[in-house]
């Protein structure tokens, strides 16, 4: 059965492909193409029962925030806008009629923009997150008022913010090269919904953002593979579309995190660093989530978050941080650069010694390590540092360990060049500790057993 004969087709559109598997989750098929006609007239009748409750209820009762989810999605609908009927009985027959049959094939069909699947019917802005209004004349497809939708996914894309992780103001949806990971993301979500329905956001527990419960998933696999999450925002004033996703390799850099104890110990640090806690002591923002999403880059660009991310709070900790958690959140750059970003952290390791040397020599090594710090990530200053420290070392009656070959994989702004110089950084941390120069803390080192490296998609059972 081809997408234009089946009830509903799972698509490669971002919105479509969540309520699709939404959909399957409601009628408790594997996928959506096992959807049947009978299928979509339950899962229809659902979004009517719920969609028609969540814009009656009162505005100080919990359910009320999931009409608030489609205000953000879908403002001016029959559901949201300011008009509507304020009872469910005059309200459901005007919802229900978004979801009927596509009228008899006639004049006037076109493929569902979709799926391909022909449909006389006509959606825009309104009924369509991110889409343009009827009166953008020049984006809409030629001849036509609107773009062709049919009963699947007009389903389908209403069904959305069951399958994706909704907030009161967006959406995020995931999309990957894994079936398994999409289903399961949006099997959470709707199970969430549910809970959101019943009691609103405040009756949730505890709420991995929607990386972390990526990540969680990914750490399960052990072929390449990655995610995309498309986080939206569709109201009437700033509509907004961010898009990142993770590179494949991430799934064998978690499972060779979960293997190495030193680099664990490093993801802990970061957890911890990154945990941000009120002036009480609760949790403001989960280190958990902020770890998760340095494994997520803009789509479309390279950029190493985890090393940036890592750099930045040894700067802004060493001077509290236990030497144990700078040899360890080393080793998980170390582990990051090789699996994540095909980088052989060994080839830095004369450049490392040189800048280590150098600031062993000093009569003051804090002061001459806050200079390299200072030029740490700058292709020039760096070159510039690297020639005075070799200078150094010779006047001293040192052979310098470095070549000009060795130092070209990080002065300039050529490509690698910014990546060799944040995991510069670390290697030059770790050739210091092991001269024994004190560079940061003198706080005895912290046990890590308080933090558990699942993620708490993982703890929930999910």
């Amino acid at each position: 059965m081809d997408s234009v004969t089946r009830p509903l087709t799972l698509t490669d559109h971002p919105q479509q492909r969540a309520g699709a598997w939404a959909v399957a989750i409601f009628t408790a098929r594997d996928h959506p193409h096992a959807v049947t006609e009978d299928d979509l007239d339950q899962a229809a009748r659902r979004l009517v029962r719920d969609l028609s409750r969540a814009a009656t209820t009162a505005k100080t009762d919990a359910g009320y925030d999931w009409w608030k989810v489609q205000f953000a999605l879908y403002p001016n609908s029959k559901v949201t806008h300011a008009k509507r009927p304020q009872t469910r009985a005059a309200l459901e027959p005007k919802i229900a009629e978004l979801f009927i049959p596509d009228p008899v094939a006639g004049l006037g069909e076109a493929p569902c923009v979709f799926c391909d699947k022909p449909s006389t019917v006509r959606w825009a802005k309104r009924n369509l997150p991110l889409f343009d209004a009827e009166s953008i004349l020049n984006n809409l497809p030629p001849g036509l008022d609107g773009w062709p939708v049919c009963q699947g996914c007009r389903i389908a894309v209403w069904a959305l913010p069951y399958g994706a992780a909704v907030t009161a103001g967006s959406a995020s949806v995931l999309t990957s090269d894994s079936l398994e990971i999409e289903r399961k993301f949006a099997k959470r979500n709707v199970d969430r919904a549910s809970k959101i329905m019943a009691a609103g956001f405040a009756g949730l527990s505890a709420d991995a953002k929607p990386e972390a419960v990526a990540v969680s998933m990914l750490s399960h696999h052990h072929v390449p593979l990655g995610v995309t999450l498309w986080m939206f925002k569709n109201d009437n004033q700033e509509p907004w579309l961010r898009v990142t996703e993770t590179r494949q390799a991430v799934t064998i850099f978690l499972r060779r995190m979960h293997t190495e104890p030193a680099a664990q110990r490093g993801w802990k640090a970061l957890i911890r660093l990154l945990t941000n806690r009120d002036a009480q002591g609760n949790v403001k923002e989960s280190g958990h989530d902020q770890a998760a999403k340095t494994l997520f880059e803009p789509a479309g660009q390279r950029r190493p978050r985890l090393l940036e991310t890592a750099h930045a709070l040894v700067q802004r900790h060493l001077a509290t941080m236990p030497k144990r958690w700078l040899r360890d959140l080393t080793e998980l750059a170390h582990l990051y650069s090789k699996e994540m970003l095909d980088m052989d952290p060994t080839r830095l390791k004369p450049v490392a010694d040189l800048i280590a040397s150098w600031i062993a020599a000093a009569t003051s090594p804090r002061g001459r390590f806050n200079e390299y710090v200072k030029a740490a990530g700058k292709g020039y200053p760096l070159g510039g540092l690297l020639m005075q420290a070799e200078a150094r070392l010779l006047r001293n009656g040192q052979t310098p360990p470095m070549k000009a070959a060795d130092a070209q994989l990080v002065v300039g702004n050529g490509p690698g060049a910014w990546e060799h110089r944040m995991l510069l950084f670390f290697s030059v941390v770790d050739a210091l500790i092991a001269r024994g120069v004190e560079i940061g803390s003198k706080a005895a080192d912290e046990e890590d057993n308080e933090i558990d490296i699942q993620f708490p998609e993982e703890e929930e059972g999910v």
